[in-house]
């Protein structure tokens, strides 16, 4: 199992679908910050109920938090892919 696959299967144990945790990895990897109209176009999705959805779920849990700078939401996802791969990593050393 590749790195990118471990990290997204450890965020699809946390609720994100396979498709979700993709971008959620992706914008982590990269600067850890997104605005809604980045994720409608890696989903190739208009958007809609799926995206309030994803980014609902994401604020309730504290993975995504809305910056005021922000046109619309963004991702601390340093903290919160680290901490998720923490975790996975701790499981499958056991």
């Amino acid at each position: 199992m590749t790195a990118h696959e471990v990290r997204c299967q450890a965020l699809e144990m946390l609720g994100y679908t396979p498709r979700q945790a993709q971008f959620l990895v992706l914008i982590a990897l990269h600067g850890g910050y997104f605005l809604r109209r980045q994720y409608v176009t890696f989903t190739g999705t208009p958007h809609g109920q799926a995206t309030v959805r994803f980014l609902a779920h994401a604020v309730a849990r504290e993975h995504v938090r809305v910056l005021p700078a922000a046109v619309r939401a963004a991702l601390d996802g340093r903290r919160y892919v680290s901490s998720a791969l923490s975790d996975c990593a701790d499981d499958t050393q056991d």
